[in-house]
């Protein structure tokens, strides 16, 4: 099959969306695919093999997205691959553009919904003296029904979790909805070294809608019982400074290791002696399974994407969301109890290799498969 995806959000950003494209890319041309990309084009940055990077601009509110601008080329380009599917991955302006392509050249649409528009949005789009509660209101009614108009032009849907799901067949979507969460590499996610005792972790962007300062908040706690526990941030955004005068404030040893490269990822999952994530607005969550891989057990919000994997008690805990202290005593609970520790280890793993990439990529092969064959219209 000839794929094409339908991206806001490519290489050189770093994110879960990026992330979940580049994996299903890789493995479904591993099983002999072709996979092609339509993204925006970022200055300075040269785009790889089967990518046609449209002229875009820099969305103020939002630094990291760009903004996309049509081009007549992309036509062309799209005759000559002769696409047996479309896929789009968000639902912005170069997302409008996979349903207008696929509906010109009468082509199957797959629509994938990776991010909770609604949080974000309200975090990044609506203007700070539109940010009471009424305009709020207003604006999740206006994102909901933009959600019902967007994914109601697919063919099929698919979400990266239960809650996901439900959440937009109550916005009114009414086409076929399968969840697929994406898939970890388990080959290259594995353990790479001994956990280092009292070593807490977050791997991630660091946005407002990621609630880090709980995090830190609760590490403040932690490190009055534990004087050498550590916390390791990974990740970069528009947060970072924030939350650095954070960790001053509250003098937690603390260190913010910014962006780090792909390869060095497992490195810092196997040692961490728990991974923690207080975030509501997940989807999925794809750092958590990535943490399960190393075998590192977690602790994160009790909402949305988390609920389908982390089993409470099992090979995580889930913590109040918002709630400093019970993130605290969560993280905690693992810290100090070293054969509680080993059980969620070995329990995390076996989860991970329930989610593996080449598992997921198969069910994705069989929308795909399914979409040309029957008929989701």
């Amino acid at each position: 099959m000839r794929i094409v995806f339908f991206t806001d959000t490519y290489e050189p950003q770093i994110n879960g969306v990026v992330t979940a494209i580049k994996l299903f890319k890789k493995e479904l041309e591993s099983s002999g695919h072709e996979v092609y990309i339509v993204c925006p084009r970022t200055p300075g940055y040269k785009t790889s093999e089967n990518v046609f990077a449209l002229r875009s601009f820099t969305f103020k509110p939002y630094p990291e997205y760009r903004g996309a601008l049509p081009s007549l080329k992309l036509i062309k380009w799209i005759k000559n691959i002769k696409p047996d599917i479309i896929h789009v991955h968000t639902p912005v302006s170069i997302g409008l553009l996979g349903i207008t392509i696929a509906k010109i050249f009468s082509k199957p649409l797959i629509a994938t919904y990776h991010t909770l528009m609604e949080e974000y949005f309200k975090i990044y789009f609506l203007p700070k003296r539109l940010k009471k509660k009424y305009f709020q209101l207003l604006s999740e009614k206006f994102m909901k029904k933009y959600t019902k108009f967007f994914f109601n032009k697919a063919q099929i849907i698919t979400t990266p979790s239960l809650a996901i799901k439900e959440h937009i067949k109550n916005c009114g979507v009414r086409k076929p909805i399968v969840v697929l969460p994406t898939g970890v590499d388990t080959d290259f996610f594995k353990p790479k070294t001994k956990p280092k005792k009292n070593l807490v972790l977050w791997v991630g962007r660091l946005g407002k809608e990621k609630s880090l300062d709980i995090l830190l908040k609760a590490f403040s706690i932690v490190q009055q019982e534990l004087s050498k526990a550590k916390l390791i941030i990974v990740g970069d955004g528009p947060e970072r400074k924030n939350l650095e005068d954070l960790a001053k404030k509250l003098s937690l040893n603390t260190e913010f290791k910014g962006y780090v490269k792909r390869e060095e990822l497992p490195q810092y999952y196997s040692r961490a002696w728990v991974f923690v994530s207080p975030s509501t607005t997940e989807t999925q969550g794809l750092t958590v399974i990535e943490a399960f891989a190393c075998s590192c057990p977690v602790v994160v919000a009790n909402a949305l994407g988390f609920k389908d994997f982390v089993r409470h008690g099992k090979n995580g805990f889930f913590a109040k969301p918002k709630n400093k202290k019970d993130f605290a005593e969560k993280m905690l609970k693992i810290l100090q109890d070293l054969k509680l520790r080993k059980k969620l280890s070995k329990n995390a793993r076996k989860t991970a290799e329930e989610f593996s990439i080449t598992n997921q990529t198969k069910k994705l092969i069989s929308i795909y498969e399914k979409c040309l064959t029957e008929n989701f219209k």
